[in-house]
């Protein structure tokens, strides 16, 4: 597998969070693919490879699957599933749509990522799979119930699909991103009236910790990340999860 150039697949790469992996990902020598629901920007058009998925839709991800590997030039040694949703409401009010469509995408999205290529890293000797979770997998929020369900259920598939395929040298891995600086972060502030500076100091009447580091996380702090694990340094890493967060769930 070493033997190998770096080929790369990242959901949710055109902006936020997942453009930022990408341009890591280019740094560090790999040839990259997009899947988004929208272009990358002009910055990426131009090296990456791109399909036009909704990774909740298993049958057209294995489409993407097989246009984006040919893209590549063989199969992917790494595959990042960044793409996510996040509409804040509470669990005991909210319809149940709005459960069952962040599943979709947090959760059930994640597999449908990775499984179109489980059998050719079989074939090749291994791979890397990452999923971006969330703190919020294993610290409650308020307003963010459905979010936090989907990504604590995300993070124990990781840990459940890295038994499954440790002996086949596909390590299985996630990044937990804190409060982070990004379009959908200022967008959920926005839907609870929660000021950007609240975020890093805390708010008690919601519950909130602040952040510690004192403050929010980039989109660069999670692709140092994701580099990472997708590097040889990380070989013998299985269903580990790296909280990025600056001790905001502590």
């Amino acid at each position: 597998m070493t033997n190998h150039p770096m080929r790369c697949i990242v959901t949710g790469g055109s902006q936020g969070i997942g453009e930022a992996i990408v341009e890591k990902l280019l740094s560090d020598g790999a040839a990259v693919a997009v899947i988004d629901r929208q272009a990358p920007s002009a910055r990426l058009k131009d090296r990456v490879a791109f399909a036009e998925c909704d990774v909740s839709n298993a049958a057209a991800m294995e489409q993407a699957a097989v246009a984006l590997t040919a893209a590549l030039g063989g199969p992917p040694t790494t595959v990042v599933a960044n793409a996510g949703r996040c509409v804040s409401g509470r669990l005991a009010s909210d319809p149940v749509d709005n459960l069952v469509n962040h599943f979709q995408i947090n959760t059930l999205g994640v597999l449908n990522t990775f499984r179109p290529h489980i059998s050719q890293m079989r074939a090749e000797g291994g791979g890397s799979l990452i999923a971006i979770t969330s703190n919020c997998a294993h610290k409650p929020r308020l307003d963010l119930g459905a979010y936090c369900a989907t990504k604590a259920a995300t993070k124990m598939m990781v840990e459940c699909l890295a038994l499954e395929l440790a002996a086949d040298g596909i390590r299985v891995n996630a990044v937990a991103p804190g409060s982070c600086d990004t379009e959908m972060q200022r967008r959920q502030w926005e839907e609870l009236g929660v000021p950007k500076d609240r975020q890093v100091v805390g708010d008690l009447t919601s519950y909130r910790s602040g952040i510690p580091a004192g403050r929010l996380a980039t989109p660069n702090d999670i692709a140092q990340a994701v580099g990472f694990l997708a590097s040889p340094a990380a070989e013998f890493m299985r269903g580990v999860t790296l909280v990025v967060d600056g001790a905001q769930s502590i």
